[in-house]
C-alpha cells in the first residue's frame, strides 16, 4: 500500500464533506457540526485550528467560513504532508513490489502543467486503480528515473513505458498540436522543476 494512501482517502472525505448548513436569526449561516464526519473535528484539533463554536437553536455549529478555513487549512496540511513525503520517496526510488503494483503510462510525455505550474505527466494509462479513461495527466511530478523507467508523483508510483512522440503527444492532447508544443518538457528542465519544488519543501538547497 502507498504510503500517501490514508491522506488521499482522508483528503477525499474532506472534499466530500458537505456539511448542513443552517441560517440564524441574523441571517448569518452556519455549518452544522454533527454532520461534519468525527475524523475531521479529530483533525481540526490535532493542528490546533481556531473553531468558533455557536448553538444555532438546539444544534452546535461553526460559522460557515470558519469551516471553510479550516477546511482549506486541512487540505494545504495533507497536500504539504504528502508532498514531502513523496520527494523522499523519490529519492530512494520504487521497490519492484511497488513498481510491479505501479500503473503504466506508455506512451508517455513529461509537461508544464497549464494551471498550477511544475511538471507532470500525460500518456495512456494502463492499471491506474481509480482513473478509467485511456488518457491522463498526473499530479505533480516529485521524481522521474534518468533512464525512463518509473516516475513518482504527489499520489503514486508509475511505471514508464516508451515516451511520446510528437505526432502521440498531439494525439494525447486531442490534437491540439499547438498545445503540446508549448508545454512539451525536456528532460533537463523535468529535473529543475522538481530540484526547484524540492528546495521550496525545504529538502534540498537551491
Amino acid at each position: 500500500m502507498d504510503p500517501n494512501w490514508a491522506d488521499l482517502k482522508f483528503l477525499e472525505t474532506i472534499r466530500r464533506c458537505a456539511p448542513l448548513v443552517i441560517t440564524d436569526t441574523d441571517g448569518a449561516a452556519y455549518a452544522v457540526a454533527d454532520t461534519i464526519p468525527p475524523e475531521i473535528h479529530e483533525a481540526v484539533g490535532q493542528l490546533n485550528l481556531t473553531v468558533t463554536r455557536v448553538d444555532v437553536g438546539d444544534r452546535l455549529s461553526f460559522p460557515v467560513a470558519n469551516w471553510m478555513s479550516c477546511r482549506e487549512k486541512l487540505i494545504v496540511e495533507l497536500m504539504t504532508r504528502m508532498t514531502r513525503r513523496s520527494f523522499e520517496l523519490s529519492k530512494l526510488g520504487p521497490s519492484t513490489a511497488e513498481l510491479d503494483l505501479a500503473p503504466t503510462l506508455s506512451p508517455w510525455s513529461s509537461i508544464l502543467d497549464p494551471t498550477y505550474g511544475g511538471a507532470i505527466l500525460i500518456g495512456a494509462q494502463v492499471g491506474h486503480p481509480t482513473l478509467r479513461g485511456k488518457f491522463i495527466n498526473t499530479s505533480r511530478l516529485c521524481g522521474l528515473d534518468t533512464e525512463g523507467a518509473w516516475a513518482r508523483t504527489l499520489t503514486r508510483w508509475y511505471r514508464l513505458g516508451d515516451r511520446a512522440n510528437q505526432q502521440e503527444l498531439g494525439s494525447i492532447l486531442y490534437g491540439r498540436v499547438g498545445l503540446a508544443d508549448a508545454l512539451m518538457l525536456t528532460p533537463s528542465e523535468v529535473q529543475a522543476y522538481i530540484k526547484a519544488d524540492h528546495v521550496s519543501a525545504g529538502l534540498s538547497d537551491a
